[in-house]
């Protein structure tokens, strides 16, 4: 059966107006944070001296990401019965990562469900619930290694709020996964339930979520690489300014920033994840200076280029058209 139409609820432009206000204060408010806790000179002093092989690398290792995690998708999307070239996954996922870049509540998540139905002719409810799948699988991931580190090695310097976010994490993890077992079950029940029209949605978005995920070892090695390649990036990054750290420091660090990265709070975690390394650099070690600089050359990779480069790619599409 085909499937369904979907009407979309647009937020009002006063609703998206005030999102936006609400999303900059908050980035605003954090980088005053940030600011209070840096001396400005000599982050800029620190990513002068940087060392450029460093930065390169985990530049490059940043980048390696984008069509993994466009094959990752390929994989779901073939699992649920659908094709679609690397290409254009990957260049979906990128276009996705502007979005979320460049706009607070990531939208970038449906942005891209709407580019395969606009240029693969797929349905956009299963393809929504492929990249639903795909969010619980980076997130329970996520979750699972944050905690596990965190209780092996990190318990004791971090007992107050840092603690009860990463227990908040659990929870949340926990509450997902069983939400997701109980949609299993009862999907069936629920549809004979609902209007024709709302169940088909339901098996629609079903299909892609469940059906999506054969294979599943492999989805989550893949997964787990996508990961440590977001530790590596940033453990690049602390080498280049010549930050003491260790392995589990450099994990911890990168996966709680992914998890504030992941909160719709502001755009790609702008001013957030900022303020969070400016808080924890200094209780594993870091120098304030060496960690400002690290703070500066880890966002150029994965918030600035991603901003300019998704601008510059979409002025010259758009010109193409």
């Amino acid at each position: 059966m085909a499937e369904a139409e979907t009407p979309v609820a647009r937020p009002a432009p006063r609703h998206r107006r005030l999102q936006l206000l609400l999303s900059l204060t908050i980035a605003a408010v954090a980088f005053v944070y940030v600011a209070r806790h840096l001396d400005l000179r000599a982050v800029w002093t620190g990513v002068r001296a940087a060392d450029l092989r460093w930065f390169l690398l985990g530049f490059g290792l940043f980048y390696l990401s984008l069509p993994l995690r466009a094959w990752r998708w390929q994989l779901l999307l073939a699992n649920a019965g659908d094709r679609v070239g690397m290409g254009l996954l990957t260049r979906t996922v990128f276009r996705a990562w502007f979005v979320n870049c460049a706009l607070p509540g990531r939208g970038g998540d449906l942005y891209s469900a709407y580019l395969l139905r606009a240029e693969a002719g797929l349905g956009l409810v299963r393809t929504g619930g492929t990249i639903f799948i795909s969010r619980v699988l980076d997130l329970l991931t996520l979750i699972a290694l944050l905690a596990g580190i965190f209780i092996i090695g990190f318990r004791d310097h971090f007992a107050g709020g840092v603690a009860q976010i990463v227990y908040a994490g659990l929870v949340m993890g926990s509450v997902l996964l069983l939400g997701l077992v109980l949609l299993a079950r009862l999907r069936g029940s629920l549809a004979r339930r609902l209007p024709e029209r709302h169940a088909q949605y339901l098996a629609d978005f079903s299909h892609g979520l469940f059906g999506s995920l054969g294979r599943l070892p492999l989805l989550l090695l893949t997964t787990l690489a996508l990961w440590l390649l977001e530790a590596a990036r940033l453990g690049c990054v602390l080498a280049a300014v010549g930050a003491p750290t260790t392995p589990d420091r450099v994990a911890f660090l990168a996966l709680a920033a992914a998890i504030v990265t992941t909160l719709p709070l502001t755009p790609g975690g702008l001013g957030t994840v900022e303020a969070l390394f400016a808080e924890l650099f200094p209780r594993l070690g870091i120098p304030a200076a060496a960690g400002g600089s690290a703070i500066f050359l880890d966002r150029f990779i994965n918030y600035w280029f991603i901003l300019l480069a998704g601008l510059l790619y979409f002025v010259w599409t758009r010109g193409r058209r």
